[in-house]
């Protein structure tokens, strides 16, 4: 079914927000033939590599809606829409804060797919799963430390802090579908490469106020 419209994550700010200006509308006009004619165009490498990413959100996306329409489809084999739920249900899925369990990607009956700024997978990823991938950033040299510090000047310290940050932020926005520990560390390499500024202990870089 063809779309009208789209979901910009905050994710893919931070991906463009340093690119140059010819690169980033490059990257957005893929986005635009991706979504809107399943078109893949060709892009130069810096392109190339930052929609690499944006187009794994994309099919995440795609993927929440096409199970909804399935839904909807069954829904009308069996006779049509389910039965309306009790008050306090709608109530709480439409108009209460959701819970810690109920924050999820969401479709709208627009054929929109509206994701939350603040995803939240951690019913997937615990504070075990986090501690583990941090870790294995730190110790199991699949990034190489020295060449990253010296690269972004930085020390060993602030490189940790940079790890945590990359870790949260991705966990708090759900995008946590990493195929392999070793995509992670590339992952994190390319993260920290547009988002080269110090940390502080709590997560926050260090950004200049203007």
């Amino acid at each position: 079914m063809q779309r009208e419209s789209f979901v910009f994550y905050e994710s893919w700010y931070e991906i463009l927000r340093d690119e140059r200006q010819e690169v980033q509308w490059e990257v957005i006009r893929a986005i635009m033939e991706y979504v809107f004619n399943n078109n893949l165009i060709e892009l130069k490498p810096n392109a190339k590599m930052a929609f690499k990413f944006i187009k794994r959100d994309i099919d995440r996306a795609n993927d929440k809606y096409e199970e909804y329409l399935e839904k909807q489809r069954e829904n009308g084999k069996r006779g049509g829409r389910p039965k309306k739920p009790k008050e306090t249900q709608k109530t709480q899925a439409f108009f209460e804060k959701p819970t810690e369990t109920q924050k999820s990607l969401n479709v709208n009956v627009n054929e929109n797919v509206n994701v939350n700024k603040n995803v939240n997978n951690n019913s997937s990823y615990g504070e075990s799963e986090i501690l583990r991938i941090k870790n294995f950033l730190k110790t199991k040299q699949q990034i190489q430390m020295d060449r990253l510090m010296m690269q972004h000047k930085i020390s060993k310290e602030d490189l940790f802090l940079k790890i945590d940050e990359f870790v949260e932020k991705k966990v708090s926005w759900g995008e946590v579908n990493w195929p392999n520990d070793s995509e992670i560390a590339k992952n994190f390499e390319f993260w920290l490469s547009k988002n080269p500024n110090k940390a502080t202990p709590n997560g926050r870089s260090k950004r200049s106020v203007f």
